[in-house]
């Protein structure tokens, strides 16, 4: 594009000298609708006025082919405007918010800049570049503050991940105190619900596109090697919330009492895995009995050993068969045709297996303290898979 021939300098410096008038312009602008940045404008008059002056000799000179296109770096002062970026995340305050008041503080900027460009007898090709330039210019501060804008909130994302993981460790910690857990929940900015639930995951938790388990109110930890979320909420909600997720929902607990809750949870998470309890999700208030029973394997295994030790001389599968049969005699309380329906054998290979067991046990069945001690280990299947009744199911009674 050619230019006419102009000498740029009495109309350079009459822009230069109209450059007050016009940050007025631009602060009467943005006051109706954008008062905070017309504050701002205002307390950084003066460094903001220096950027304009150097702004309108470049963009000058480069519209009326006197200089290169001008330099964001040089012309404005950039991370004034990146700070303003990152003033308006850290406030709340939309992005949009801030690039609408530089359009419009740009639109009122240049009424002023075109009036006298014109009055001036600057060509009209010029003026156009001259526009060109200054929306330009908009453009790089624009670019400027959304990139402070977004560095904000990256940082605070991962400043209130580091504070929600440190709540969330704390609520798990039996080192814990109400104050403690009250200051951290301030920093986490995460209302403390008057009970939490620990939900544990069987393996790694869902991805909020897979299951929408998410909730802005509940809290993701990982701790050694359990992964969950502390989640607020009544038994329907979090059913239907955590269903299909392989997921252990602990009892609900204040938040001083959380800890307590947790080693509930891990055993019925391990008595999931083995399939000694079932549910979607498993509520673990549902089997306090089996958490209680298998949660020392080792004192369960030895409470076997002795209550069952009139088995070891037969034979892995005879000893299987037995098993089910006096857990079955326990269950249905002697009921020889109950049993035989509930083990579909015949009501005489019911007597038959009755009759071997008087004879191992002899009169020990008969002692109410040793049927106390059979029910509570033949109930439950054994944790680690070895032989023994039917896992528990709705269908067998709901037991643990």
């Amino acid at each position: 594009m050619g230019h006419t021939s102009v000498d740029p300098n009495p109309l350079r410096l009459a822009l230069t000298e109209a450059v007050p008038a016009m940050l007025d312009d631009v602060i009467a602008a943005l006051v109706p609708n954008w008062p905070e940045h017309a504050s701002f404008l205002e307390s950084a008059r003066e460094e903001i006025g220096a950027s304009a002056e150097l702004a309108i000799a470049l963009v000058m000179d480069a519209a009326t082919g006197a200089g290169p296109r001008p330099s964001p770096a040089a012309a404005l002062a950039l991370p004034l405007f990146h700070e303003l970026g990152r003033d308006q995340a850290r406030s709340g305050a939309s992005l949009a918010s801030l690039l609408s008041a530089y359009q419009a503080g740009a639109r009122a900027a240049w009424r002023h800049l075109s009036r006298i460009s014109v009055a001036g007898g600057l060509p009209a090709d010029t003026v156009a570049s001259l526009a060109e330039g200054i929306f330009w210019l908009v453009d790089q501060i624009s670019s400027a503050s959304a990139a402070g804008y977004t560095e904000e909130q990256s940082l605070a994302a991962a400043e209130l991940e580091r504070d929600r993981a440190e709540l969330s460790e704390l609520l798990l910690s039996d080192r814990s105190d109400s104050a403690a857990i009250n200051a951290a929940a301030l920093r986490a900015r995460w209302p403390l619900p008057v009970t939490i639930s620990v939900v544990l995951f069987d393996g790694d938790p869902p991805s909020a596109d897979d299951v929408g388990w998410t909730r802005p109110t509940w809290l993701p930890f990982r701790r050694g090697d359990l992964r969950g979320v502390l989640a607020a909420g009544g038994r329907d909600e979090l059913a239907a919330a955590f269903r299909g997720s392989a997921a252990v929902v602990g009892v609900p607990a204040p938040p001083t009492e959380l800890p307590a809750t947790l080693d509930p949870a891990r055993v019925a998470l391990r008595l999931r895995r083995a399939r000694v309890v079932s549910g979607d999700p498993v509520f673990v208030e549902d089997h306090l009995d089996a958490v209680i029973v298998h949660r020392d394997p080792a004192l369960l295994a030895a409470l076997r050993a002795d209550v069952l030790a009139p088995l070891d001389g037969t034979s892995a599968e005879a000893r299987a068969r037995l098993e089910r049969t006096l857990a079955s005699w326990l269950d249905c309380l002697g009921d020889g045709r109950a049993m035989a329906a509930e083990l579909h054998v015949h009501p005489q290979t019911i007597r038959y297996r009755l009759g071997k067991l008087r004879a191992l046990f002899g009169t020990a069945l008969d002692d109410p303290l040793v049927r106390r001690r059979l029910a509570l280990v033949l109930t439950w299947q054994d944790a680690n898979g070895s032989a023994g009744p039917r896992p528990l199911t709705a269908a067998s009674g709901g037991r643990g």
